[in-house]
């Protein structure tokens, strides 16, 4: 998950679908502040909540494992740096260049 900003980057589902990216987002970060107000208050507090962040983890990672696979089929891979200043392949025996 750590690495998925990077992927997002480059991906379809921001140019094609941009509502389900968003969605996917928002849903994350709603997870996030769902569950530290949970945790806020078993800590802060003392108050028994155990069970309720058990669920919120769970959910949470029920979304992670979503967003990953959406955004690992979205992705197209692109050149994000350039070779002797330009985007191409140079001749090469075994590539074909069309």
């Amino acid at each position: 998950m750590s690495l998925m900003p990077f992927i997002a980057i480059n991906n379809g589902i921001i140019h094609k679908r941009p509502r389900l990216g968003l969605l996917l987002y928002v849903s994350q970060i709603g997870f996030m502040l769902y569950w530290g107000m949970y945790a806020f208050q078993l800590e802060f507090f003392g108050t028994n909540f155990f069970s309720t962040i058990n669920g919120v983890n769970q959910g949470f990672f029920v979304i992670n494992l979503v967003s990953m696979v959406i955004i690992s089929r979205n992705h197209q891979l692109t050149i994000t740096h350039e070779i002797e200043g330009k985007n191409v392949v140079k001749h090469h025996p075994n590539v074909k260049v069309e």
